[in-house]
């Protein structure tokens, strides 16, 4: 079982609705954009999840989640994926999700 513990930034808004609903799908990359497709990101490094954490308009808070994530067969990415790639559906049946390999962008 490829599983970890990863984090989610956000803001505390999003941090509610989140907890309260679970991870909507047709509301990801509305406030940040999708660089690798649609779908729920998460990171290992706090560097790159607070890139994320937005923080709220009145108090100025910012809000992370520690998620337990299921990643399944995962396509390491190199850069910016094709965006016919990814709408293939025989990558869909291969993959469960991406990995932005994170050394190759730096």
């Amino acid at each position: 079982v490829n599983e970890h513990y990863l984090f989610h930034g956000t803001s505390p808004t999003g941090a509610l609705g989140i907890i309260q609903s679970g991870f909507d799908m047709s509301k990801a990359g509305s406030s940040t954009g999708l660089m690798l497709g649609p779908g729920a990101y998460f990171a290992e490094a706090s560097s790159k999840f607070d890139e994320y954490a937005k923080p709220d308009e009145l108090s100025g808070m910012r809000a992370v989640l520690v998620c337990r994530v299921l990643c399944g067969n995962m396509f390491r990415a190199l850069g910016k994926p094709d965006p016919a790639m990814l709408a293939d559906r025989g990558f869909a049946a291969k993959y469960d999700g991406i990995l932005g390999d994170r050394e190759a962008s730096v």
